[in-house]
C-alpha cells in the first residue's frame, strides 16, 4: 500500500480516538458533580479540533522516483575546423588563333619502288623533269628555296662533334646511294622479290633495311633472298673502291 495514504489513514484514526477520549472525559466529569446536577459545559473548553486532512498522494509512488541526475562532465570545448580561403578564380588565357596556313605541296614515297614523288593539288609529278614542264615549277622553286633556309636555320655554335657526325652521315648516305644503285639493278633482275628494297641510315647510328614501309636491322631482314642480294651488292661495291 502507498506510504502516503497509510499515514494519512493513521491521522485520521487518531482524530477518531481523540474525540472519544474527550467524550469520555465529559461523561466522567458529568458523574463526579454534586446533586447530579451536570455543569455547564463550556463549548470553548472541549471543542475538539477537526482532523487535519490527509496530504494529497502523489502521482508516482515514492520507489518510482527517478534518482537524481548525475552531475555532467564538462567536455572539452573544440573550435570548428577553420574553413579554406577560398579559391581565387583564374582567368583562362585564350588560346593563340592558329596560323593562316596554304597548302603547297605534298612529299610521297612510293611503297613498292620507295622513289619519292611530289603532289601539288591534285596532280602528281614523278621526276624532276615533269615538274619543270609544268605551270607548278616557279612554285616549287621558291618553296624549295625556303626549304633549304628552313633546315640551314641552326645555331652557328655547333659542336665539333655534331659536325663529324653530320660529316659522317653525308659519307654514309653517299656510300648506301652508290650500293643502293647497285641493289636496284640486281632486284630488276627478279621480278619475284619485292622492289622497293633499300639501304637507309639507322637513328642509332647503324644500316637499316626497308622494304616497303617496313625497317629491319641489317642483320634481320626476314627474307633470305632478299639477304643475299644485299651481301652481293656491298660486295660489289667493295670491289669497285
Amino acid at each position: 500500500m502507498n506510504t502516503v495514504l497509510i499515514f494519512g489513514v493513521l491521522l485520521i484514526v487518531a482524530g477518531i480516538a481523540l474525540a472519544i477520549l474527550a467524550y469520555a472525559l465529559i461523561l466522567n466529569r458529568r458523574g463526579e458533580t454534586p446533586g447530579g446536577e451536570e455543569p455547564e459545559e463550556r463549548e470553548a473548553d472541549f471543542v475538539v479540533p477537526p482532523p487535519a486532512p490527509p496530504p494529497a498522494p502523489s502521482a508516482e509512488p515514492a520507489s518510482t522516483l527517478s534518482p537524481p541526475p548525475a552531475p555532467s562532465q564538462e567536455q572539452p570545448i573544440v573550435p570548428p575546423p577553420l574553413a579554406p580561403p577560398p579559391a581565387q578564380a583564374v582567368a583562362p588565357t585564350a588560346a593563340p588563333p592558329p596560323p593562316r596556313t596554304i597548302d603547297v605541296a605534298r612529299l610521297l614515297r612510293d611503297e613498292v619502288t620507295g622513289s619519292l614523288l611530289i603532289g601539288v593539288g591534285t596532280r602528281l609529278y614523278r621526276t624532276a623533269d615533269e615538274l619543270r614542264d609544268s605551270a607548278d615549277w616557279l612554285r616549287m622553286e621558291s618553296a624549295a628555296r625556303d626549304l633549304q633556309v628552313w633546315f640551314a636555320a641552326r645555331p652557328r655554335t655547333m659542336a665539333v662533334e655534331e659536325r663529324r657526325s653530320v660529316e659522317a652521315v653525308k659519307r654514309a648516305g653517299s656510300m648506301l646511294d652508290q650500293i643502293n644503285a647497285i641493289l636496284e639493278r640486281k632486284l630488276a633482275l627478279a621480278p619475284e622479290l619485292p622492289q622497293g628494297v633499300r639501304l637507309a641510315p639507322s637513328p642509332e647510328g647503324g644500316v637499316r633495311v626497308l622494304i616497303g614501309l617496313q625497317a629491319y636491322p641489317l642483320d634481320q631482314v626476314p627474307d633470305a633472298k632478299i639477304n643475299q642480294l644485299i651481301r652481293e651488292s656491298v660486295s660489289e661495291w667493295e670491289n669497285q673502291g
